[in-house]
């Protein structure tokens, strides 16, 4: 497998369609479709204008199996920055490879690398492979 570095692509202009397209797969995954309204251009201006979410697309054998999307919060106690991963997905096909793991080793990195107090993430209490 690659190196966690290689692992991760930062979602610009030209990956805001590939990130649309994947979340709309986690949307059909978790049988909620129908709230699913997000389009490319919101994406594009969170992402690249506002600059209030992060995401990452995750690479595996120079294909985008899936992605990362998190964003910034803060701790009062701690008086830092906090990182909270909204979303990570991988494709079910490349699923059981390590991938998972890899997108929380990045984000430790991040939350390094940033100086955060924590990262934080909720799971779907139904989700059984991701816990």
């Amino acid at each position: 497998m690659a190196s966690l570095s290689d692992a991760f692509l930062k979602v610009g202009k030209d990956e805001i369609p590939i990130l649309h397209s994947l979340i709309r797969e986690l949307a059909i995954y978790e049988k909620m479709e129908s709230q699913f309204i997000a389009t490319i251009e919101m994406l594009e201006k969170s992402i690249l204008e506002e600059k209030i979410v992060n995401a990452f697309l995750i690479m595996f054998e120079g294909k985008h199996v899936g992605y990362i999307v998190y964003f910034y919060n803060y701790s009062t106690f701690a008086g830092k920055k906090t990182i909270y991963l909204e979303d990570v997905y991988v494709k079910e096909e490349y699923r059981k490879n390590g991938l998972g793991t890899k997108a929380f080793l990045k984000l430790a990195e991040e939350c390094k690398a940033n100086d955060c107090a924590r990262l934080e993430w909720s799971c779907l209490s139904w989700n059984q492979l991701a816990k």
